[in-house]
């Protein structure tokens, strides 16, 4: 693969992305200073790098296999998925605008003029009361009519009702993934994802085959916050992902 200063920069953000995790801030920093090298090609023995890199991170970048990288490209264009890096022209201001912004997005479908578009972000539990799945499905639709558009994580309870509502009207709906947008994370809710990719898009910022674990979620949280103008809570108990999604809006 011959490299340009593109593809360089994009193997890069995918290396690093992999070897420290997703919203990783440390990842950000070392691109920074090392972002027009081979970040595989260096010592590492930059000064700028003493203050916060460590031997064990070093070890991690030494022995990372690029044909991981590779194979996460070819997956994204065998299906039809964009890559979008924070340092792309398109990348969304709002999200720069967060401490921990993503290096990479991948997104399948529109993903619209995020920072000129009122976007709004519906979440609420999986386990929700039938009172809670009229409001979630009633405000995606009020609020799609009235021109917003609808952000949420396609989970089952309320973000589903939201998308559901949403679309009941052709209205555009994002749905911010907690794990790749190939991995068939709740077969139920298949059909769902197809119909949002073709009504506003699927983003996540794990690679298309990455599963689901119980740290993505809490992870994934910020961008939906990050992408939206206001998050509504539908229904949280008190130790829920609804109510990190509200504090993280709060502080963002």
């Amino acid at each position: 693969m011959l490299l340009s200063k593109e593809n360089i920069t994009l193997i890069n953000l995918l290396i690093l992305q992999q070897c420290f995790g997703a919203g990783s801030i440390k990842a950000v920093k070392i691109f920074n200073i090392l972002r027009d090298n081979n970040i595989l090609d260096k010592e590492f023995d930059d000064k700028r790098l003493k203050s916060f890199i460590e031997a064990k991170d070093v070890n991690k970048l030494a022995s990372f296999d690029t044909n991981k990288v590779l194979k996460i490209i070819d997956d994204c264009v065998k299906n039809n998925i964009k890559v979008l890096t924070i340092y792309d022209a398109d990348y969304p201001e709002r999200l720069k605008s967060i401490s921990d912004s993503p290096l990479i997005l991948y997104i399948k479908g529109d993903f619209l003029d995020i920072d000129n578009l009122p976007l709004i972000s519906i979440v609420g539990p999986r386990k929700i009361s039938d009172f809670g799945k009229k409001a979630a499905y009633s405000l995606g639709k009020r609020l799609a009519k009235s021109g917003m558009i609808i952000v949420s994580g396609a989970a089952l309870g309320a973000d589903t009702c939201a998308h559901k509502g949403t679309l009941s009207v052709n209205g555009k709906t994002i749905a911010v993934l907690g794990c790749g947008i190939c991995y068939d994370y709740l077969p139920e809710n298949r059909e769902l994802r197809n119909l949002i990719s073709n009504n506003g898009c699927l983003v996540s910022e794990y690679p298309p085959f990455a599963p689901a674990t119980k740290y993505s979620f809490p992870i994934r949280n910020r961008i939906i916050s990050a992408l939206s103008l206001g998050t509504v809570v539908i229904e949280a108990s008190l130790k829920s992902g609804s109510l990190i999604t509200a504090r993280l809006a709060n502080e963002q």
